[in-house]
């Protein structure tokens, strides 16, 4: 017996085939008109940023960027200078902008004698002002060794523990530390050619649960990020399309996380946002088939915001800055944690609303609250929404907070005891020597005498 094959998936087979030919074929036609060598462009912008005509270009197949970058290209000059292309994936807490910032670092005898920026595409005036050749004056003449790589890749914050900080300042924060992240990013790489120096920490998680905890906590995409608000703030009348809203989007952004780092090697950069919203797009209308045959009720409630999920900037951002620059086990905890802390902010904004506005918890009515008179409508409607996201991401950014800093407290005290305990060993060996010295002199101390008077004598 033939097996049939059903119409209605042939269709959607034949459709979005020719759908992706088509866009493929149009984007292959643009590029060969307008595609801009990029090899002899970077070549040109080096040459203008360290004039030697003799550059060799190292090998960087053994090299793990920073978390948030990517080492586009790495030379060495005659002379002895190394030359790195930082590139600053923005679309994380570091910056907002689409292409991110790229810029050119010139590195000798452990030391920076050159910043230039090769791209970006800031607001003039703004973020622009960031790769004005006053602003990154300040980095000329910083020595490698003071520019720290922390332990949790916090590259693109300026106070993370480097002995150098950015002095001079923009009216764009973001984009400022973005700046700052490239360079750290391009000493982390002379550090990597080097041979490097005590302090340089290369990209490898601490723990293979760091990316699973730092999307619940530091990197909450809801509290922390403020990102995808548009849901957050239109489903979470009741605690229950929170949890569904976060499951369904954690779904789609553990797969299309997955799916992009598997392809990362594969997909040229300058196609890279089409093609992951494809990936996107296709596990996000997986889950709305899956709920609509099986959650039908659940899929009649979320409606158009189930739909909107492809378009959900965490999901863009999360494959922008990581999956798009890390193996696949971290991408998927990254997706895993970070669609947890999205879980959770929208289930518990659900919970608060539901429980304020209806008087009921998941469905479930709470008759003393209600026959007090406690539920107010303004919790269900927008203006309540906005009132309760706000609080609660003051509150749990204060609570974040004081635990980074007790963290931080434990970790200086544990830093100070050991100081002292190797304080203590150094002069329980100089005691030791003394005593032995005076041992050996019967107890009696002589001033040391030079070779030739120890000849004569």
């Amino acid at each position: 017996m033939k097996a049939k094959i059903n119409k209605e998936s042939l269709k959607i087979v034949i459709s979005l085939a020719v759908i992706a030919f088509v866009a493929a074929l149009l984007l292959a036609v643009v590029n060969y008109f307008t595609a801009v060598d990029e090899a002899e462009e970077l070549k040109k912008a080096i040459a203008e940023a360290y004039p030697d005509s003799e550059l060799t270009e190292l090998d960087t197949s053994d090299y793990t960027s920073l978390t948030g970058t990517s080492l586009n290209g790495a030379y060495r000059a005659a002379d002895g200078a190394y030359i790195f292309l930082v590139h600053v994936a923005k679309a994380n807490r570091i910056g907002y902008s689409a292409d991110g910032v790229a810029l050119i670092t010139v590195i000798d005898d452990g030391a920076i004698i050159k910043v230039v920026g090769y791209s970006h595409s800031e607001t003039p005036g703004l973020g622009a002002n960031a790769f004005n050749e006053e602003y990154l004056s300040q980095y000329v003449g910083v020595k490698t060794s003071d520019i720290d790589i922390p332990a949790d890749h916090s590259i693109g914050i300026p106070d993370s523990g480097s002995a150098f900080t950015p002095y001079k300042v923009t009216s764009a924060t973001y984009t400022s530390n973005a700046v700052f992240a490239s360079v750290k990013g391009a000493v982390a790489a002379y550090n990597h050619f080097t041979g490097g120096v005590a302090r340089m920490n290369r990209q490898k998680l601490t723990t293979a649960l760091e990316p699973l905890t730092q999307g619940v906590f530091k990197n909450n995409a809801t509290f922390r990020l403020v990102l995808g608000t548009c849901p957050t703030l239109a489903v979470t009348t009741a605690a229950l399309n929170g949890l569904s809203m976060g499951l369904a989007t954690m779904f789609v952004l553990v797969c299309s996380n997955a799916i992009i780092s598997m392809l990362r090697q594969f997909i040229p950069r300058k196609v890279r946002i089409p093609a992951y919203i494809l990936v996107i797009a296709t596990f996000s209308t997986l889950v709305q088939m899956i709920m609509r045959k099986f959650l039908p009720d659940m899929y009649e409630t979320l409606g158009l915001f189930l739909s909107l999920v492809v378009v959900n900037c965490i999901l863009l951002a999360r494959a922008e800055s990581f999956a798009s620059l890390n193996p696949v086990i971290p991408s998927v905890l990254d997706g895993i944690g970070i669609g947890l802390g999205f879980t959770f902010s929208l289930t518990l904004l659900g919970f608060i609303r539901e429980l304020l506005g209806t008087g009921s918890v998941f469905g479930f009515k709470i008759e003393p609250l209600i026959d007090a008179g406690l539920p107010m409508t303004i919790f269900v409607l927008p203006a309540g929404g906005f009132m309760v996201y706000g609080f609660m991401m003051v509150i749990f950014n204060a609570v974040v907070k004081s635990v980074e800093n007790a963290i931080a407290r434990k970790k200086a005290e544990k830093a100070g005891r050991q100081g002292e305990q190797e304080t203590d060993d150094i002069i329980g060996v100089q005691d030791t020597e003394t005593e032995t010295s005076e041992l050996l002199n019967g107890g009696e101390q002589y001033p040391e005498t030079s070779s030739a008077e120890g000849g004569n004598a």
